[in-house]
């Protein structure tokens, strides 16, 4: 298995995305692909000016795909100095934590009638749907550089600035819009030497089939070992361009 991903530039405010070279990521990270290195790590660069920022778009529309390209990069990538911002979309799906219950926070029988995947990520958090109007954005870092605000200020600040869409990111780290509508949800991955911080953008997403293929139960409801999330109702941004 093989995933294509393309490269682009993005500018925000104090952060400039390099241009990457595209390139052909085999899944089994071989020591011939360009990303992979066996080499000591470098120091890590506090210089800002120093570290190169690239973005990477994945052109595989598979949660299983992406999610493995998502992991492939966090084990094989040397981000000590070379910070990645990967986007990526899929088809309807459903994401589940990695501590989480699918028979608790999913209608597993919607799902399947709706032929809608079901996926389980490496990282922790809640269960979320995805479609093609779902944004996904995953920030890659050496762990000792994780700083999952300044990441969310970045999208916050890219909203307002494309879109006048004024947001701000409540206590737990989500991005909300008028201090009750979640449009972005967060979760992250603390390894060592790497980290990556990944979160959900709702831009058009089909919120009919966001709300029958999750469960909405109240927290008091359920008694399990499994981690249960407290949820805010979701919103689209485009709604509010």
């Amino acid at each position: 298995m093989a995933c294509l991903i393309k490269s682009a530039v993005f500018k925000f405010p104090h952060v400039t995305l390099q241009l990457a070279v595209p390139k052909l990521l085999p899944s089994s990270g071989v020591a011939t692909s360009r990303f992979y290195s066996s080499k000591p790590r470098a120091p890590v660069h506090n210089d800002e000016t120093k570290i190169q920022k690239s973005v990477f778009i994945s052109q595989s529309s598979n949660i299983f795909t992406n999610l493995a390209l998502e992991d492939w990069l966090y084990k094989n990538f040397d981000f000590t100095n070379h910070h990645v911002m990967l986007l990526w979309r899929n088809n309807p799906c459903v994401v589940i934590g990695r501590h989480q219950n699918p028979w608790q926070e999913t209608n597993l029988g919607v799902l399947y009638d709706e032929g809608i995947e079901i996926a389980r990520r490496n990282s922790g958090g809640g269960t979320v749907y995805h479609d093609s109007g779902n944004l996904n954005v995953t920030f890659f870092t050496p762990r000792e550089r994780y700083n999952r605000r300044n990441n969310l200020e970045i999208i916050s600040r890219t909203l307002e600035r494309e879109w006048n869409i004024q947001t701000e990111i409540n206590t737990r780290e989500d991005i909300v819009y008028d201090g009750k509508y979640k449009i972005s949800g967060t979760a992250a991955k603390l390894g060592r030497p790497s980290s990556y911080h990944h979160c959900t953008l709702l831009v058009n997403v089909n919120k009919s089939r966001l709300s029958q293929s999750l469960h909405h139960h109240a927290v008091s409801q359920t008694f399990t070992i499994q981690k249960t999330w407290v949820r805010f109702p979701a919103e689209d941004s485009a709604r509010f361009s």
